[in-house]
């Protein structure tokens, strides 16, 4: 039987991980607060990502897939990469 792989987190990767949550947050509640004050309601009807994601992602419970993230910036009238400000990406080979 082939034994399972685990990798484990550095303690530097999961507080990476914390702080890029944590930016992802704060962008995206600027954004929508810029846009006319819209409400994570209308920012989920905007978008079409459902309002209790929306409140995960702005809470820093929740990092968006790619996609959620470009709906949100087009919802809001930003660059996805607005949104993205702050976060560090850490590459490994």
């Amino acid at each position: 039987m082939a034994k399972k792989t685990v990798k484990i987190k550095s303690k530097e990767l999961m507080e990476q991980d914390k702080n890029n949550l944590l930016s992802v947050s704060t962008s995206v509640k600027l954004a929508r607060r810029n846009n006319e004050n819209m409400t994570q309601e209308n920012l989920s009807d905007e978008s079409g990502v459902n309002l209790s994601t929306i409140i995960k992602i702005e809470s820093g419970k929740q990092m968006p897939s790619c996609d959620k993230l470009k709906r949100i910036a087009d919802a809001t009238h930003v660059t996805s990469d607005s949104l993205m400000v702050g976060m560090t990406f850490i590459y490994s080979n």
